[in-house]
Order: structure tokens, then C-alpha cells, then sequence
């Protein structure tokens, strides 16, 4: 981040100091000083809101996991100003569907695809989920659900009558003022508590009653009257929350768990040609109570839809970091959670790991978003990597974008192949004593996955010593750490060794896609190390 604040150019400064856009788009190559800007745009939008009472409570960074928020969490303290909270979208989920299972974490999601020999399906199912097409099918059967789908019943207490179900659809349907379906909901739960009291008092007469002829009636008699009467409330109103509370699980399962019910909803839209078995596997997922990354985000927004929310309308301005990894859906869950704020969103469509990425991201924070103003500001400049480095990635990428390197020379980066795993450990040992002798503060190791993380600790975790990252909730202290390559996201560091980097590990574009991140990581040294061949990426 030195390089950038010690060189800030116009267009950085812009950015920064950006006061009449509610929707500022930042498309920026790797290096580019995203993620610094963004922090000094944070310190500048505080001190200069002050009077218009901008807090640090009014700002979210919106980040790809926690490693990166944890990364970031002493930038703004630096710049003289508190610091924000940031969250993932792991985080908005849990405080939105507490109780609920737990959804995978986006480093959960990706590593799933990286070990999964259904890389492709998985691919295909997040694609579709996130997409326009499947919104349509989800707010048509969200509307029939509101419209027709309910299901009422007479609700009874102690064998009487407290609602009929005529009513009870009457009182659902009566919605003049435009009131979600949970408010609803809970309105006729308030009503039918009322109608409870006159009964439990009823009740409790008759079990007085029967203490007394089984005795006579006292303080204990009393206490154990008040004891069964409050038993039957909590029953009841177990007993009525099946019919006054959404279940957003039970109403996703009941969507994809039969084909032809689903397909009531998804007439005109084009489906993929594995659809039965997609919605075969959600429904058994589902009902095993395992929420991947794209379901939690369709639960998200079923819940959303249905009940609105109002735990994160407090925001005013919100960062959106690593923007091109997020789909249609979950712009509709920003727009729904981030009523009241203004929008920095911040991505590089070259950096997309696990989907099908261009320009058109942004088209769909422009459309979905309704900003009044918007404006986007492409970043070509690398900032951060050494000009060897920045060449080296720029042919890595292989793509037609200009990214223009920061004339800062270093030694070229290093490729070095091995025949045994013996001596890729050796070599990788050898490189990081290298670094460290060169006085470097932060080197990474960069696996491919959690698989070869654990792999190296356990056999040279001895003769290594580092941090070995294998979740993504801890802070980054080591001179040395060990971790997943898509952990890396937005991180940077002074040397970065790529371990084994040969034609068996990275043969996809997906793989492809996990080295250049990787590679992009480096400021001033990039050793890639491999056994056998090198993969075809490196040339």
C-alpha cells in the first residue's frame, strides 16, 4: 500500500474524494490500490461528513472472507479515524437467518470446487442459482406462495376454537398497507395471543378446580396452576408458529423437491439441461441440513423477500470489495439489506476464480443497484509487484488488457523444477531461508489447497516454521505463512513462493485462475516452484 499512497495519481485521488456518486464503480488489475483508495476514501467520506453526522458505525466494508477483513482492520486506525466493521456474506446470512444451518463459507465453496470431480455441475449450479432467470422463477413462486400457496388450518386451544381457518386466510390476505408476509404473519399471531387470555383464564379455573378437589388449594397449588397454564402457551404458541412463522428452509425444499411443481414457476425460462438432478441433489442436501454457499444465498433472499429486514439499514455507505465474484442475486440481497446507503464497489473481472467473469458485473450493479449517479473509474496501473513481476503475471494472464507496470525493477521471477517431492521440500525450505535472510517482513507459501497445506505441515512442519492457514477467521503474525492460494485474495506480500505448480496440479482455466491470483500476489520476489512437468500456464 506505500507504493500507492506514495504515488497517489489523479485518478486515485478522485476516487478518494468522490462526494456526488451514490454508486462509484472501481475496476482495478491486481496491484492497482483498490483496496488502499478504498480505505483513504472511508477516512475522507468520515472526516468530511462529520457535520453531517457520518460515523464509523454508518460504514460496512462488505469483504470476500475474514482473513481479508482481518488484513485490513488496522488500515483505517492508521489514517486517524476508528474502524468500520466489515463482514462477509456469510455473516449477513447468520444475522438474518439465526437457527438456521450453517452456511458454507465462500473458502469452503472453493475448495469444494477445487477438490471436486464435479467441478463443472457445481460451476453450472452456482451460475444458474445466481442468475437472472432463477430470480424470475424464485419471485414467481414467492408470489404464489403469498397469493395462493399458504396453507390454514383452524387453530384450537384446549380442543376450542381460537381462529377458523376462513378467517385466518381472511386476515392473511387483507393487506391494504402493503405489509410483508412475516409482518402479516405476525400480526395474526398477536391476534391469536389475544384471544388466548379469556381461555387461559378459563383453563386456569378448571385446573383450580381439579387441585382443589384433589386436596384443597394453596400457595403450592397456586404456583403449580400458573406452571401447567404457562406450559400450554408455550405449546401453543410452538403449536401456531407453524402457521404464523416462515420456514424458509421447508419453502426452498418445497420448491426443487418435485419438477413438476417447479416447473409451474420456471415456464418461458431457460433451464440448464441438468436441472432434475440439480434439484434432486439441493433437496437432499437440503433436507440433511447442509447449506452450500449458492443456497444460503437463495435462502437469503427467499427470507428477505418474505420478511424484509431492517438489521443493516442503519449503513450509509458500504464497500463492496472483490465485486466481480458476486452474481445478480446477491446485488437484489445488497439492495434489500443496504436500503439507505450509497455503494464503493470494487472488483477485477481478471481475478474471478470460480465463474465466468467480464464487464457486464458492473452492468448488473448498475441495473439492479437503481444508483441516481453512477460512475465507474478503470485502474490499468499495477502498483504493487515489481516490473519482472508484473510482466511475468501479464503473460500468465495471457488476456488483451493493458495493464501498465510500475517502474520499479527487481530481480526476475524465479522457475525451478525437481523430479522428487524430497527436493521440491528442500528447495521450497532453501527459498524461504532465502527470503528471510534477505529481511523480507512477509513471505507466503501458496499451495493450491487446504489438502497440500496440511501435506507440508506434517512433513516438514518441523523444519518450516510458519503460520499454516487453514481457516479464514485468524490474524495473519507470522514472517511466514502457509496457506490456499484463493485465500490469498486481496492480500499482499513482499516474497511469495508458488509450491508445486506442475502440469498435474494446474491444467484448467479454473487452475488457472488460482495461479495467476497467486502469482499477483508478490511485491517484490515470485519463486515457482514445481516437480516433473510445469504447468502449461507458465511458458
Amino acid at each position: 500500500m506505500r507504493n500507492i499512497v506514495e504515488t497517489i495519481q489523479q485518478e486515485q485521488n478522485d476516487i478518494i474524494r468522490n462526494k456526488s456518486n451514490d454508486l462509484l464503480i472501481v475496476q482495478g488489475v491486481a496491484g492497482s490500490g483498490k483496496t488502499s483508495i478504498a480505505m483513504h476514501r472511508i477516512a475522507f467520506l468520515l472526516y468530511n461528513h462529520m457535520d453531517a453526522g457520518l460515523s464509523h458505525k454508518d460504514v460496512m466494508i462488505l469483504s470476500p472472507n475474514s482473513l481479508f477483513g482481518e488484513y485490513i482492520s488496522e488500515v483505517l486506525p492508521e489514517l486517524g479515524e476508528k474502524n468500520v466493521i466489515s463482514n462477509t456474506l456469510e455473516d449477513l446470512y447468520k444475522a438474518e437467518l439465526r437457527g438456521s444451518a450453517r452456511m458454507d463459507t465462500k473458502n469452503r465453496h472453493l475448495e469444494l470446487m477445487i477438490s471436486s470431480k464435479n467441478r463443472n455441475k457445481m460451476w453450472e449450479e452456482m451460475e444458474f442459482k445466481g442468475s437472472y432467470e432463477f430470480i424470475t422463477i424464485l419471485d414467481r413462486y414467492l408470489d404464489w406462495i403469498e397469493n395462493e400457496g399458504m396453507e390454514f388450518e383452524d387453530i384450537l386451544y384446549n380442543d376450542k376454537l381460537v381462529m377458523e381457518k376462513d378467517e385466518f386466510r381472511a386476515h392473511f390476505l387483507d393487506n391494504q398497507i402493503g405489509m410483508s408476509t412475516g409482518s402479516r404473519l405476525a400480526r395474526i399471531e398477536r391476534i391469536l395471543i389475544d384471544r388466548l387470555r379469556p381461555l387461559e383464564i378459563e383453563r386456569r379455573a378448571e385446573i383450580e378446580e381439579m387441585l382443589i378437589q384433589q386436596g384443597g388449594f394453596d400457595y403450592e397449588e397456586d404456583k403449580e396452576a400458573q406452571r401447567r397454564i404457562d406450559e400450554l402457551r408455550g405449546k401453543f404458541i410452538s403449536y401456531i408458529s407453524k402457521y404464523t412463522r416462515n420456514n424458509f428452509l421447508l419453502i426452498y425444499i418445497n420448491l426443487v423437491k418435485d419438477f413438476e411443481h417447479f416447473q409451474k414457476f420456471s415456464e418461458g425460462v431457460e433451464l440448464p439441461k441438468s436441472i432434475k438432478g440439480m434439484l434432486a441433489f439441493t433437496t437432499k442436501r437440503l433436507s440433511h441440513g447442509l447449506m452450500s454457499y449458492v443456497d444460503g444465498a437463495v435462502m437469503l433472499y427467499i427470507k428477505l423477500k418474505l420478511e424484509g429486514s431492517t438489521n443493516f439499514s442503519k449503513y450509509r455507505q458500504v464497500v463492496i470489495d472483490e465485486a466481480q465474484d458476486y452474481y445478480p442475486i446477491h446485488y437484489y440481497i445488497f439492495k434489500m439489506l443496504f436500503k439507505n446507503s450509497h455503494y464503493t464497489v470494487l472488483g477485477d473481472y481478471g481475478q474471478t476464480i470460480e465463474k465466468t467473469s467480464t464487464d457486464t458485473v458492473y452492468d448488473d450493479a448498475i441495473k439492479i443497484l437503481e444508483p441516481k449517479k453512477p460512475l465507474r473509474i478503470d485502474l490499468t496501473k499495477s502498483y504493487r509487484s515489481s516490473y519482472e513481476i508484473n510482466n511475468f503475471i501479464s503473460n500468465l494472464r495471457g488476456d488483451t488488457n493493458v495493464t501498465l507496470a510500475f517502474e520499479r525493477h527487481e530481480e526476475k521471477p524465479s522457475v525451478m523444477g525437481v523430479e522428487t517431492e524430497e527436493q521440491l521440500q528442500q528447495l521450497l525450505l532453501d527459498e524461504v531461508e532465502k527470503y528471510k535472510a534477505q529481511n523480507f517482513a512477509r513471505i507466503v507459501v501458496l499451495c493450491k489447497d487446504k489438502v497440500q497445506v496440511k501435506l507440508l505441515k506434517e512433513s516438514i512442519g518441523t523444519k518450516l516454521i510458519a503460520q499454516y492457514v487453514l481457516q479464514d477467521d485468524v490474524p495473519l503474525k507470522h514472517q511466514v505463512t502457509v496457506m490456499p492460494s484463493y485465500m490469498s485474495k486481496g492480500l499482499e506480500y513482499d516474497a511469495v513462493i508458488v509450491y508445486d505448480a506442475n502440469d498435474k496440479n494446474y491444467v484448467s482455466q479454473f487452475d488457472k485462475q488460482l495461479l495467476y491470483v497467486s502469482c499477483s500476489r508478490a511485491l517484490h520476489r515470485l519463486s515457482v516452484l514445481y516437480k516433473g512437468v510445469c504447468t502449461k500456464y507458465i511458458k
